[in-house]
């Protein structure tokens, strides 16, 4: 009977284990919206500062420059490659730019998915009326 106990008190703190470090991974992963195509050697600069802040504070980062194959040439594959990490991430930080088309379409995604948003950056100012940047400043985390 003892050894019944043992055996599922072993099964729940692995389980209670496993998804504490599955909430852990989820919590502390990002997704970065930015540029990629048009991206500034500034921008770039700025964004891989902040990409190794994060990952120095032991956060997993999701960088599209860095971690996907931009050579598709129908971006099908880059879009693939983006959602399923996206619907796994904990939260997106945003470095807006307007005239980036495949921001617009990640940001889209993100609010699919209810992820949490955080503005980083934007690199042109608002216009009058409605807008993405709006609606990012809008649903900040």
């Amino acid at each position: 009977m003892s050894v019944v106990f043992w055996i599922i008190g072993i099964w729940l703190l692995c389980s209670f284990s496993l998804f504490g470090v599955l909430v852990l991974c989820r919590n502390k992963s990002v997704y970065i919206i930015c540029p990629v195509r048009n991206l500034s050697p500034e921008q770039q600069q700025e964004i891989d500062r902040y990409v190794e802040w994060l990952e120095d504070d032991s956060y997993l980062v999701y960088y599209p420059p860095r971690d996907v194959d931009q050579t598709d040439s129908v971006d099908v594959n880059i879009i693939r490659a983006h959602r399923r990490v996206m619907k796994k991430c904990g939260r997106v930080d945003v470095f807006w730019d307007v005239n980036s088309r495949g921001s617009h379409f990640d940001l889209c995604m993100a609010i699919a998915y209810g992820k949490p948003l955080r503005l980083i950056k934007a690199y042109q100012p608002d216009n009058e009326g409605k807008s993405f940047l709006k609606v990012i400043q809008k649903m900040q985390a």
